[in-house]
């Protein structure tokens, strides 16, 4: 493993799921950003759409990060400021495997950022996260040309249903 670099791997990327594994050492201090996931660049997207969109649905993490360090993942905005979806810090080891957060970045691109803060040297984390193709209408609308959706699922050319 390179220090002070981040490592993505993914391990799914299907017609409903991406999963990625997001590794990363301090030898050094150490603060980064950069692009987690490209959302319309995986399975099933359809790459002329700017917005193929995604929820987070479970996360499993490790990490011993000191004082204030931290690591971030933000759903990325084409024109504006990034939302955090998830911050986490010091030290911990966790899953969250429940509801899904969806993306609610103003004008997202559906792509997956990360931010890395205030990392001394040893400090480590190790993450896997999944997130879900949204390809679904929001529950209570009736389907129809101005149907609203969590994103646009349009974004996706494999819209085979999954139930």
């Amino acid at each position: 493993m390179a220090n002070n670099a981040v490592e993505i791997q993914t391990i799914r990327d299907d017609d409903q799921y991406v999963t990625v594994k997001v590794t990363g050492v301090a030898n050094a201090a150490w603060n980064a950003a950069g692009l987690l996931i490209q959302a319309n660049t995986l399975f099933g997207a359809n790459a002329s759409q700017s917005f193929c969109p995604l929820s987070l649905t479970d996360i499993k993490f490790s990490m011993d990060v000191a004082g204030t360090g931290y690591v971030q993942f933000n759903w990325v905005s084409t024109v504006n400021t990034n939302v955090a979806i998830m911050t986490f810090g010091m030290i911990g080891s966790a899953t969250f495997d429940g509801q899904s957060i969806f993306n609610n970045a103003n004008t997202p691109s559906g792509d997956i950022g990360y931010t890395i803060k205030n990392l001394d040297s040893g400090n480590a984390f190790n993450f896997v996260l999944t997130f879900v193709k949204d390809k679904q209408p929001i529950l209570g609308k009736e389907p129809s040309t101005n149907t609203t959706y969590f994103g646009n699922p349009a974004g996706w050319a494999n819209t085979d249903s999954w139930f």
